[in-house]
């Protein structure tokens, strides 16, 4: 199954020179890779901080609809794609037709 490619966005901010340092100082003492990691991380938090239920239900229906696209990928092996099911001479055998 191929994974959709996440769409990306450019969001351009003008920020004061110092500001810019500063971030670029705390990016070597901290986790983040690169300016635009570090700012993708505090947009993130700061919504959670501040609006907790649009947050929230951003993510939920993110999942929802991940769930949904799952169970959709899985229908066909629901309805036997995954090969035939034994026929009655086999049940009394088993091995032979489970897959491991």
């Amino acid at each position: 199954m191929a994974l959709k490619k996440k769409e990306l966005v450019n969001l351009n901010v003008r920020i004061p020179a110092t500001l810019k340092e500063l971030i670029g100082k705390y990016i070597l003492f901290d986790c983040h890779t690169n300016p635009s990691e570090f700012t993708r991380d505090a947009l993130r938090e700061k919504l959670a901080r501040d609006a907790p239920d649009l947050y929230k239900r951003l993510f939920q229906e993110k999942q929802e609809k991940a769930a949904e696209v799952q169970a959709t990928n899985l229908a066909p092996a629901a309805q036997g794609a995954r090969g035939p099911r034994p026929n009655p001479s086999q049940e009394d055998e088993p091995d032979k037709w489970i897959r491991r």
